[in-house]
């Protein structure tokens, strides 16, 4: 495949089930002259309804977020990352 595509500047898209990391670092290996690599996921289902601020936890928000982001479901250990960030950014 390397051969087929020569010096040529190249631009991958990919279809993935969720976030991939390191995939960008792989394609650049196999293919250096990659600018930009694009991932792409299904969708989760129909579009949701807008979320009211004032009744979610940081915790259902971010999650919120990363969900619409990258059409998957963040990690336990994410979130657990992201409950330690918030108690220390939270007053005493």
């Amino acid at each position: 495949m390397v051969d087929e595509v020569g010096d040529d500047y190249l631009r991958v898209l990919l279809e993935c089930d969720g976030p991939q990391p390191g995939l960008n670092d792989a394609v650049r290996e196999l293919l250096p002259n990659t600018m930009q690599v694009k991932l792409e996921y299904p969708q989760l289902g129909a579009e949701r309804a807008p979320v009211d601020l004032d009744a979610v936890t940081p915790r259902e928000l971010f999650t919120h977020y990363y969900t619409e982001r990258h059409s998957a479901e963040p990690e336990k250990e994410l979130l657990d990352l992201f409950d330690e960030l918030i108690d220390e950014a939270s007053p005493a």
